[in-house]
């Protein structure tokens, strides 16, 4: 690729544009995971050292939307060396990608064309490496798989650091500025062209609301998706994968907005919390914040042309950052429970100084509806499991109204004694 550029730049007289898209740091599919460095870049990185901040294999999640949480749990040492080993090799086969950009500038020094020439380094996506409990993928709009990389280098811009918001809309308007394009009449580009801001002229990022988006084909074609209907993941697809969720985030600011097509909301102040660790979507000091970006939300999710570009209406001020907002939506006591698809979900809680050991089952009306799960707990842990729910339990479960639905869990009943043994008096079984 590097090479049909390069011939591509001593061939052409006239202006160019020209896109070159580097496969690496991709992966091929094929074991062992991750890409397949040069040879020569081998071992380059071996002795690199995974960055694990603090949103890595995060401690916390019930602060996210249900559908993220339910796909992943706290990574195990094994994968984290798995994640470590890919990181290593993203790095090594990037040396390629470096090597290439060289011989481009080289090139264009040579030919007398790097003065008139403006280069535009970006990603198309992030991704993960452990945060959020995520060991790979992308299609989520946290920082980890949303936040890229832009560089432009080119005539008139000096070397600096700008703190501006910018979209991918934005390179469209870029390039056609660049080549000194205009566009047809009454055709309206979402995005603006990033010129100004490169060379000094800063937007400010407070005058923007960018929308980050990832839609299913149904929606695009105008169809609504059921907005609690459970999200039917992939059987084949590793847990701690990042899922392909359809959402719609919305940034303004410090404040991002995430809503979930089909269920849960995540808020998140960037600035005093810029690994989103503590969603405050459930902090009554942010409702007012919350209801602003609902509003903004439907505002710019269909915009066109120049709507896209109108400044938003000033944010309201939130209350306290609350770093203890991250509750389960359904606390019961120590348990948690829900139904999802064909299964129960419950989360057990050792309170004492050694682990402890449950079996319990769940009942619906006096009858149980599951079978019986034995687990061990860490002391003074948490742990969730799951109850798979008997035929006939899941048709009585799903056909309750969520007011209607009511769950026991119970341990065993020691012979000969009387009673259930019930773990938790009223806890709410809702249907996600």
């Amino acid at each position: 690729m590097t090479r049909l550029a390069a011939d591509e730049i001593r061939e052409v007289d006239r202006p160019l544009f020209l896109q070159v898209d580097y496969h690496a740091p991709h992966a091929d599919n094929t074991l062992p995971p991750g890409p397949q460095p040069a040879t020569r870049h081998l071992g380059k990185a071996r002795n690199v050292t995974l960055p694990r901040g603090p949103s890595f294999n995060e401690r916390n999640t019930s602060d996210k939307a249900f559908l993220v949480k339910r796909t992943n749990g706290p990574l195990r040492p094994e994968r984290e060396r798995m994640i470590e080993g890919i990181f290593r090799k993203e790095l090594e086969s990037l040396r390629a990608v470096d090597e290439g950009i060289g011989y481009l500038v080289q090139t264009l020094e040579e030919t007398g064309k790097l003065d008139n020439t403006y280069f535009i380094f970006l990603s198309d996506n992030g991704g993960f490496h452990g945060q959020h409990r995520f060991s790979w993928g992308k299609f989520l709009p946290y920082e980890s798989a949303s936040r890229l990389p832009l560089v432009i280098r080119g005539p008139g811009i000096a070397r600096a650091r700008i703190p501006d918001l910018v979209n991918t809309t934005d390179l469209a308007p870029t390039v056609l500025e660049v080549a000194g394009v205009e566009t047809a009449p009454g055709y309206e580009m979402d995005g603006r062209s990033l010129l100004p801001a490169a060379r000094g002229n800063i937007q400010g990022t407070r005058a923007r609301a960018l929308l980050i988006e990832n839609v299913s084909a149904r929606e695009m074609m105008g169809e609504e998706l059921p907005k609690i209907e459970p999200y039917r993941l992939d059987p084949d697809r590793p847990q701690d994968k990042a899922p392909a969720l359809p959402f719609r985030a919305l940034r303004i600011g410090q404040h991002k907005f995430i809503r979930y097509i089909q269920g849960g909301e995540e808020l998140y102040d960037l600035r005093r919390d810029p690994h989103e660790l503590y969603s405050q979507a459930r902090n009554p000091a942010y409702r007012e914040l919350l209801v602003y970006m609902r509003q903004m939300l439907r505002q710019y999710r269909d915009c066109s042309g120049a709507e896209c570009l109108e400044r938003p209406a000033p944010a309201p001020t939130p209350g306290p950052f609350r770093l203890d907002a991250r509750r389960p939506p359904l606390l019961i006591r120590p348990q948690v429970s829900y139904l999802y698809k064909d299964a129960v979900y419950a989360a057990l809680e050792c309170r004492s100084k050694r682990p402890c050991r449950k079996s319990v089952s769940a009942h619906y009306r006096g009858e149980r509806v599951t079978g019986w799960v034995n687990v061990r707990i860490r002391a003074k842990g948490r742990q969730r499991v799951i109850l798979p729910a008997m035929p006939e339990g899941v048709v009585k479960l799903q056909r309750a109204s969520e007011r209607e639905a009511r769950i026991e869990l119970r341990r065993p009943t020691p012979t000969g004694s009387a009673g259930n043994n019930t773990l938790v008096a009223r806890p709410v079984l809702r249907q996600n």
